[in-house]
């Protein structure tokens, strides 16, 4: 019999939430760190939450973001881009983090979510 780490639908799960929202993953890094480039990143999300993304990937959400206006990039030291999270990318990362603790309290039977 198969644990539930090797289930399809785990594995699904992860990689929706490590994928499809990895703009929360960018958003709390930028939010604690400051301005960095894609590079570091990269190394952070590795770091931080054992998260391995392609650089590729990794400009779409950034390019996302900032159309959006919740990053906002300058030119660095060494000509490189760094990302900065503005201050409705941190309402709305405040506000992704409560949506998704409502819904985790909603799955465990909580009745302190809202």
């Amino acid at each position: 019999m198969q644990g539930a780490d090797s289930s399809k639908a785990f594995e699904r799960l992860k990689r929706k939430i490590e994928g499809e929202v990895l703009w929360l993953y960018v958003s709390s890094i930028l939010m604690e760190e400051g301005g960095l480039s894609v590079v570091e990143l990269k190394k952070r999300l590795r770091e931080r939450f054992s998260i391995a993304t392609r650089s590729v990937y990794l400009y779409t959400v950034l390019y996302r973001m900032e159309r959006e206006s919740l990053v906002k990039k300058r030119t660095g030291t060494r000509g490189e881009a760094v990302y900065f999270l503005e201050e409705k990318g941190k309402e709305v990362y405040l506000k992704g983090l409560e949506y998704l603790k409502n819904k985790v309290d909603l799955l465990m039977g909580s009745s302190s979510s809202t």
